[in-house]
């Protein structure tokens, strides 16, 4: 089974979710349980909010993960109330280039924006990481406000294994935990 065949199970409504997640999830040597074989966005549409609350529901009644990471576009994460709400921690992953900054600044104060307007919550306590950075990056004004976890160095290796295992290594992801 694949992430498609959950894909598949979400959007339609059809089968046995808990049992299909079961076994579309793989487990590597350190332990971290995953979904391989994502397929093109092409075939699939968009989660709704309702799908990934769902998945989130399903993934808790397996209760074998300590923590569900969700990587979605920002955009997405603002409309995602739900998500929000259920969330432990929001990493906000920023490259060092002022324009990946900028974009991350607009999008923060839409979230805080809308956090205001709607008098909820943004959810869950909000990090900022900087990713493929070489050196200490400059950090906008409009940013200042979020806890940061810190920096990932640009990682030279060109496989997913190493450099994951490089990642495990540094300490950025100790606040999270």
């Amino acid at each position: 089974h694949t992430f498609g065949d959950v894909l598949h199970t979400l959007i339609h409504k059809d089968g046995n979710l808990t049992e299909l997640l079961d076994h579309a999830t793989v487990k590597d040597p350190r332990g971290v349980s995953y979904f391989c074989g994502a397929p093109s966005t092409v075939v699939y549409p968009p989660m709704d909010t309702e799908a990934i609350s769902r998945l989130l529901r399903e993934l808790r009644i397996i209760a074998a993960f300590d923590y569900i990471v969700v990587d979605i576009p920002f955009d997405r994460f603002l409309m995602q109330e739900d998500l929000r709400d259920r969330a432990t921690g929001t990493v906000l992953v920023t490259d060092a280039t002022d324009g990946s900054q900028l974009k991350l600044a607009r999008g923060y104060a839409a979230l805080c924006q809308q956090v205001s307007e709607q008098e909820t919550s943004a959810g869950s306590e909000i990090f900022l990481l900087t990713n493929r950075c070489n050196s200490f990056p400059m950090r906008l004004p409009e940013l200042s406000s979020l806890q940061e976890l810190g920096q990932i160095p640009f990682l030279p290796q060109s496989d997913t294994a190493g450099q994951l295992s490089s990642m495990a290594s540094l300490p950025v992801f100790d606040a999270l935990i």
